[in-house]
């Protein structure tokens, strides 16, 4: 994350609101990774080191970077800790408010019910599901998803909004937009609902008639299936268009 925005809203008079978004994994939303604030500023202690060894190569460089790397699952979850470590240090003074949504899904009610804007996440996969173009995909068919409707994590940046920009606070309001409990949802029932609407109400472009496909939680098996089900018919087809003298896709 860029401190600029934040060095332009220090000089602005009286700023109401600042919103940095971002999206976190379940993991972190729900408490089993460690909070942000529990974390030392690693990106102040990663830019002194990298302004010594700016003329160190990449192994170099590689090795400064699992320094400081805590136990993240991955670099997307370390790449947001950092993120809102620059924001703690940079605007602690400013009216400002961190959005932690989870898997942000289409909208509930407003402005149509089940309206989205662009492919991403989960919603990419299940487009790809229904139409035919996944046959099958590696996950654990009982682990539960915790989606939230964009409307709803719309209208928590609103209230956040709301809430700094009434009455400061001695640090960043924090809002783990997350759905309860009670309401997330298998991936096996993602699944079936996907396969059920695409049939009963196919989308343009769709592969096949027929929309199914499957869940295998075993990843060497996953590897075998998807072989023959997606490379194996894309090769048949790539090799087709080039007899034909046509370019492949």
């Amino acid at each position: 994350m860029r401190t600029d925005c934040f060095q332009y809203a220090s000089k602005t008079r009286r700023p109401k609101c600042l919103l940095p978004y971002k999206s976190s994994p379940p993991e972190l939303v729900f408490g089993k990774l460690p909070s942000f604030r529990s974390i030392p500023s690693f990106h102040r202690h990663l830019r002194m080191r990298m302004e010594l060894n700016k003329n160190e190569d990449m192994e170099k460089l590689q090795e400064l970077i699992a320094d400081c790397k805590p136990d993240w699952p991955n670099s997307y979850c370390f790449s947001k800790c950092l993120a809102e470590n620059v924001i703690t240090d940079t605007a602690s003074d400013l009216p400002v408010a961190i959005i932690r949504p989870s898997i942000v899904f289409s909208t509930w009610k407003h402005p149509i019910s089940g309206y989205l804007e662009e492919n991403f996440g989960m919603i990419e996969l299940f487009l790809g599901v229904g139409k035919g173009f996944i046959k099958v995909y590696n996950a654990d068919p009982n682990s539960k998803l915790n989606l939230v409707p964009a409307d709803i994590v719309a209208n928590a940046h609103v209230l956040a909004a709301w809430s700094v920009g009434t009455k400061r606070c001695a640090s960043p309001l924090v809002v783990n937009c997350t759905a309860t409990e009670n309401l997330h949802v298998k991936h096996c029932e993602c699944r079936r609902y996907t396969i059920q609407m695409a049939n009963e109400f196919p989308l343009p472009r769709s592969f096949d008639q027929k929309i199914n496909s499957m869940i295998v939680p075993y990843k060497y098996l996953y590897y075998i299936i998807a072989a023959y089900y997606h490379y194996l018919p894309a090769i048949v087809l790539d090799a087709i268009l080039r007899i034909l003298g046509k370019r492949s896709r």
